[in-house]
């Protein structure tokens, strides 16, 4: 069973438009997932739709594969792949619960000026800012990667519902640019969150294997289909540490050394928390600095004004890029990344430069 693009039906066309999305749906998707919706033994026979996006006017297909206790989304904008995975709510009248979210992204449009060109209809992000989204090189080809999963099993209580701890760890941004904002509120769920020890952003504890098998398999597939390299958005530091163990690298050299000192920040001062305590710590950086304890605070030496915040918040597109070099010419790229672009305050980048 073999599913493709139409040129005819999508608006858009990319280097992702050659895959045959089924085979790409077997490789990308790890087993236990296929194991959670009730499909076993190969795919059924798909369910096709055509969709008219809400971000423009173009369409995106989609082929839905229905298990026993779940399904599976396969949807393709002519840029963007998006695989998601739904287990069937287990009361009835309860929502599904989605516990995979993977996506593949070709990045051909940033970079140019346009937030509109950078949008398709599965992709809402603005990528057009030339100063932080322009490509390194004309002629490029790239692929954005994302993947979340989430086990059924251990989702926190009040992800939807504001106002709880369960929704400030889901969303700690709902809080952190909230206007106005409560410190009160704020710091009593920044610290329920340290203490439960799940990462920013983390409605439930990643299933097992879920990640690495994809990142895997879409390394393998992208470079088959003639990308030269992959990037993701490092959500977090905890984000950064696991990519960095899988072969990938800052993209801008100051996000790299902000990463550095961080670390450095933490080991000495932080020498028991988590990666992912490690990680509500910069999230906390974010805040307003008048609220932030000293003891808390991530600045450099004699200058508690100078924090070190990552850059990737819902104010702009100075996000935190990573990479992964898949083709020669994106290897002969890996030498100082430094003079790219300037990312942070004027003074903490000079400071940065001399330690």
């Amino acid at each position: 069973m073999s599913w493709r693009y139409d040129k005819n039906v999508l608006g858009y066309t990319s280097n992702l438009s050659a895959l045959d999305f089924s085979d790409a749906a077997v490789r990308l998707v790890y087993p236990s997932v296929w194991f959670r919706v009730g499909i076993h033994g190969g795919l059924p026979e798909p369910e096709f739709k055509i969709h008219k996006g809400k971000v423009n006017k173009n369409n995106y297909i989609e082929w839905i594969l229905r298990g026993s206790t779940g399904w599976v989304s396969v949807a393709f904008d002519g840029n963007r792949l998006v695989i998601e995975a739904f287990v069937c709510a287990s009361t009835k009248g309860g929502k599904p619960i989605k516990i995979l979210r993977a996506a593949l992204r070709d990045r051909q449009k940033d970079g140019t000026g346009s937030d509109a060109d950078a949008q398709t209809p599965l992709n809402s992000f603005l990528n057009g800012d030339p100063a932080f989204s322009r490509l390194p090189l004309p002629g490029v080809h790239i692929a954005e990667i994302s993947i979340y999963s989430w086990d059924p099993d251990t989702l926190l209580p009040g992800i939807d519902q504001p106002g709880t701890v369960g929704h400030f760890i889901a969303d700690p941004d709902y809080y952190t640019f909230a206007h106005p904002f409560d410190w009160t509120q704020y710091f009593q769920f920044w610290k329920e969150a340290v203490h439960l020890n799940l990462a920013p952003w983390q409605r439930g504890k990643p299933m097992h294997g879920v990640p690495r098998h994809f990142l895997t398999e879409a390394a393998k597939l992208a470079k088959e289909i003639g990308y030269d390299a992959l990037d993701e958005v490092a959500t977090w530091t905890n984000v950064a540490d696991f990519f960095l163990k899988m072969g990938y690298r800052f993209t801008f050299g100051e996000h790299h050394l902000i990463y550095q000192y961080m670390m450095k920040i933490m080991e000495e001062r932080f020498p028991k928390f988590s990666l992912y305590q490690q990680a509500w710590l910069v999230v906390l950086q974010n805040v307003p600095i008048a609220f932030i304890p000293d003891a808390l605070r991530l600045n450099l030496p004699g200058h508690p004004e100078l924090l070190l915040r990552w850059s990737t918040t819902s104010t702009n597109q100075n996000w935190v890029r990573m990479d992964l070099a898949l083709s020669d010419r994106w290897k002969a790229l890996n030498g100082p990344r430094l003079d790219q672009v300037s990312l942070v305050d004027q003074r903490l980048h000079d400071l940065l430069h001399q330690l």
